[in-house]
This record gives structure tokens, C-alpha cells and sequence, in this order.
């Protein structure tokens, strides 16, 4: 899971090694940095989703609550 994760480029959001993009004024975000948050988030889905998908039916009761958190599903 780790291998096909990386080549995804999903890995780092499932080991907290892809932090979310600050703001330089949370009120007033420039477009770079709202296209940098919409990846980044975009990025975990992904990670979360792959996890979720690749995981055994009856393992995922132990992951619903955390869906859109890949580090959490994978702890």
C-alpha cells in the first residue's frame, strides 16, 4: 500500500509530511494560495479515498469517522 501510495503522490498527506498552506490573510487569500489549499486538499482526498478503496470491507467500520483524514485511516 505504502509502494502504490508514493507512486500516486499520496504519500506524504498519509504520514503528516504535507502540511496545509497558510494565508498570508486568511480574509483576503490571493489566488495562488487558494489553488495551493484546494490541492492540498485535494491531495488528501485522493490519499484518503485510495486508502478507503483498498482496504477490506471489514475493516472499513474502523475508518468511517476518519474518511478525509488519510494520516488518521492509516494509523
Amino acid at each position: 500500500m505504502e509502494s502504490y501510495l508514493k507512486t500516486c503522490q499520496e504519500w506524504l498527506p498519509v504520514i503528516g509530511r504535507y502540511p496545509e498552506p497558510e494565508f498570508t490573510n486568511v480574509n483576503a487569500p490571493t489566488c495562488q494560495e487558494r489553488m495551493d489549499h484546494m490541492e492540498w486538499q485535494e491531495t488528501g482526498d485522493l490519499a484518503a479515498g485510495t486508502i478507503f478503496l483498498c482496504i477490506n470491507k471489514s475493516q472499513k467500520d474502523h475508518v468511517h469517522d476518519c474518511q478525509g483524514n488519510p494520516e488518521q485511516i492509516w494509523d
